[in-house]
């Protein structure tokens, strides 16, 4: 499984196993990530994007919640929180319009792993299938 090497960075790693649309997924995290999770008083947003123009493209993004929960939204913990979306641009290029338009139910595009981590101030991360 592509990136499951970089799981093993680090201390302490957090996982959680939890049921998407039927299948399940693993979520890990590093120490790094679980110490700025655990000093979050709101939930990190974790949006797993992949869109499919001339070749699929997997993007991770992380957000701040808005003020409602968003019924897309797929909690994993208290502090952090899983949306995910396929896309399918209008046009085949790498930066894809605004007009794409969101999926918001997952039960097509659901991957198998999920890393965060915390690097030098940033949120990162990364999925597989």
């Amino acid at each position: 499984m592509a990136g499951k090497a970089s799981w093993w960075r680090g201390g302490r790693r957090s996982r959680v196993v939890i049921a998407v649309s039927g299948k399940e997924v693993e979520i890990r995290w590093s120490a790094a990530a679980d110490r700025a999770l655990a000093a979050r008083e709101a939930p990190l947003i974790v949006e797993l994007e992949l869109a499919f123009a001339c070749l699929a493209c997997k993007t991770v993004r992380f957000a701040e919640p808005p003020a409602a929960p968003s019924s897309g939204h797929i909690p994993v913990t208290e502090t952090l929180v899983l949306q995910i979306v396929t896309r399918i641009p209008d046009a085949c290029t790498p930066d894809a319009p605004s007009g794409a338009v969101p999926n918001p139910a997952p039960r097509h595009f659901v991957p198998r792993w999920v890393w965060i981590d915390r690097v030098k101030g940033a949120w990162v991360g990364e999925y597989g299938w």
